[in-house]
C-alpha cells in the first residue's frame, strides 16, 4: 500500500508540474484571450488574462514585446540581440529529446520563456507516464531532462529575464503572472539542484568587461544582460538620459541608447552618466548576492550573475573616474582624434606583409582589429544572385576561416558603425591607391595615441602634430 500511494504521488507531482509549466508558458507567449479561461480558471490572479481588454493586449504587446523580450539569447548572448548559437542549441535540445515542434504562439522563437516552459511541462508529462506505466527507467530519464534542461537553459536565465518583467508590469495582471513563473521556475531549481556548489567544482568564470569605455563597447555590454549581470530597462535609461538633460521619448527602445552614450561622450558627461547608472546596476547585484545566499540548488548560476553585475559596477567606476572624457570641440581640434597609418608597396603581396606588420604591433596593445574590403566582383555577383533568389544567408568557408553573408544595404559607412562599433583598429584595403590603410581609433582614451605611436616608431615615419597621421612606405 505503501508503495502504491508513493507512485501515485509522483504520477500527481508530475502531472501538477506539466500543467502548471504549460500554462505558464502559453500566458508568457500569448496576448489575452476566451480560449485561455480555463487554463487560469483556479488562479483568480490571473483570470484576467482570459478577458478581451484591449487595454491588457496593449500591455502584452508593450511588456512581453517591446520593453522585455524574454528570449534567452536576449539575457545571456553577447550582444543583448535574438537568434545566434543560443537558438540552435535550444532546438537541438528538443530534438534530442523527442518533444516535437513547439506551439505556433503569437511570440516566435524556441528560446523564448514560455517555449521553454512548454519543453519543460512536456517533459513532466512524459515523467508521469513513467511512473503511470511502471516504467521507472522512463521516468528517471524523463526526470533528467527536466535537470538538463534546467541546467543548461531555463534555471541559467528565466528569473532573471521575469524579474526584469515584473519590475515594468506593476500594476497590471502581468505582475502576478510574473510572480507566479518565477515562483514555478525557482521551485523546480530547488527540487532538481541543477547547479549546486560543490567542493571541487571549478571556479566561476565570467567575461571581463571592456578595458576601453568609448561608447561602442560601454553601449554594447551595458545592453547585454548576459554581460552587464542586469537587465537596465527604459526607464533606468531614461533616468540616466534625463539627468545630463539628453531627450528621451516614452516610445524610445532600448537600443536608443547607443545614442544617449554618443551625446554624453559628446557633451563631455559621460563619467556623470556612469555614476547615474550604478544605482539600478548595484540593485541587481544585491538581488543576485541576495539569491546566490539562499538558492542553494542554483548557487553557481546566481554567482555568475552576480560576478557579472560587479564587473559592471567595476566599468561604471572606471568610466565615472576617467579624465578621458572630451568635449566635441576637442575632437574636432584633434586632440584624441584618429591615427591613420597608409602602408604602401609595389604590389598586394608587399602590402599585405607591410600591414600584417602594422596590424601585428597594434594587437600587442590588446586593440580590437578588422578588416574592411571590397568583395571581388566574380563573388560579389554570385551572392547577389543567391540573397535575390530568396536565401537568407550565404555561408563562405575555406579550411581555416569561415564568413558568412546577407542581405544589407543603405550607406556603407553607416554598416561599419552598426558592426564596427567596438573596433579600435579597422584595416581598409584600397585597390585603387594601392595602398593599405590602418585606422586607430583613440577616442576616448588620450593615453592611447601616444602608445600606438610608439608601437610604430622604428617604421621611420614622421608625425605631423595638426593631423595625426602616419605615411609608412
Amino acid at each position: 500500500m505503501t508503495t502504491t500511494t508513493s507512485v501515485l504521488d509522483l504520477v500527481e507531482s508530475a502531472r501538477r508540474r506539466a500543467r502548471l509549466a504549460a500554462v505558464l508558458g502559453r500566458l508568457l507567449a500569448e496576448e489575452p484571450r476566451p480560449e485561455l479561461a480555463e487554463l487560469v480558471a483556479a488562479v483568480p490572479e490571473l483570470a484576467p488574462l482570459a478577458e478581451p481588454d484591449p487595454a491588457l493586449a496593449a500591455a502584452f504587446e508593450r511588456l512581453l514585446i517591446r520593453e522585455v523580450p524574454l528570449h534567452e539569447s536576449v539575457f545571456t548572448g553577447p550582444d543583448g540581440r535574438r537568434g545566434g548559437p543560443t537558438v540552435a542549441a535550444v532546438s537541438g535540445f528538443y530534438d534530442r529529446h523527442e518533444l516535437g515542434a513547439p506551439p505556433r504562439w503569437r511570440v516566435a522563437g524556441s528560446d523564448h520563456v514560455g517555449v521553454e516552459l512548454w519543453a519543460y511541462g512536456a517533459l513532466c508529462a512524459e515523467e508521469a507516464s513513467g511512473w503511470e506505466d511502471q516504467q521507472p527507467d522512463r521516468a528517471t530519464r524523463a526526470v533528467e531532462a527536466e535537470r538538463e534542461l534546467l541546467a543548461q537553459h531555463l534555471a541559467t536565465w528565466a528569473e532573471v529575464a521575469i524579474t526584469a518583467l515584473a519590475r515594468r508590469a506593476t500594476g497590471t495582471a502581468y505582475a502576478a503572472l510574473a510572480a507566479a513563473a518565477g515562483a514555478f521556475v525557482a521551485a523546480e531549481a530547488e527540487r532538481l539542484r541543477p547547479a549546486p556548489d560543490h567542493p571541487g567544482l571549478p571556479p566561476v568564470e565570467v567575461a571581463p568587461a571592456p578595458r576601453r569605455g568609448g561608447p561602442g563597447p560601454l553601449a554594447r555590454w551595458l545592453l547585454a544582460p548576459g554581460r552587464c549581470g542586469a537587465y537596465l530597462d527604459v526607464d533606468d535609461l531614461a533616468g540616466a538620459a534625463h539627468a545630463l538633460g539628453i531627450p528621451w521619448r516614452p516610445s524610445d527602445p532600448r537600443s536608443r541608447f547607443r545614442e544617449v552614450i554618443d551625446s554624453a561622450t559628446d557633451g563631455g558627461d559621460l563619467p556623470a552618466l556612469a555614476a547615474a547608472l550604478k544605482l539600478p546596476v548595484e540593485e541587481w547585484r544585491d538581488a543576485h548576492a541576495r539569491n546566490e545566499a539562499e538558492r542553494e540548488g542554483n548557487r553557481r548560476a546566481w554567482r555568475a550573475w552576480r560576478m557579472r553585475a560587479e564587473e559592471s559596477m567595476r566599468l561604471l567606476d572606471r568610466v565615472e573616474r576617467s579624465r578621458s572624457a572630451h568635449s566635441a570641440e576637442s575632437r574636432a581640434e584633434g586632440e584624441f582624434g584618429s591615427v591613420v597609418v597608409r602602408v604602401r608597396g609595389a604590389d598586394a603581396l608587399e602590402r599585405e606583409h607591410a600591414a600584417a606588420k602594422v596590424i601585428d604591433r597594434l594587437r600587442a596593445l590588446e586593440l580590437l582589429v578588422a578588416v574592411c574590403s571590397d568583395l571581388p566582383a566574380d563573388l560579389s555577383r554570385g551572392m547577389e544572385t543567391l540573397l535575390a533568389a530568396g536565401a537568407d544567408a550565404v555561408l563562405l568557408a575555406s579550411d581555416t576561416s569561415t564568413a558568412v553573408a546577407w542581405r544589407d544595404g543603405g550607406p556603407r559607412v553607416e554598416r561599419e558603425q552598426r558592426y564596427l562599433a567596438d573596433v579600435a583598429v579597422i584595416v581598409r584595403l584600397e585597390p585603387a591607391t594601392g595602398a593599405t590603410r590602418v585606422e586607430v581609433d583613440a577616442q576616448g582614451e588620450p593615453e592611447l595615441r601616444d602608445r600606438v605611436f610608439e608601437a610604430l616608431a622604428d617604421f621611420g615615419t614622421r608625425l605631423d602634430a595638426a593631423e595625426p597621421t602616419r605615411t609608412t612606405s
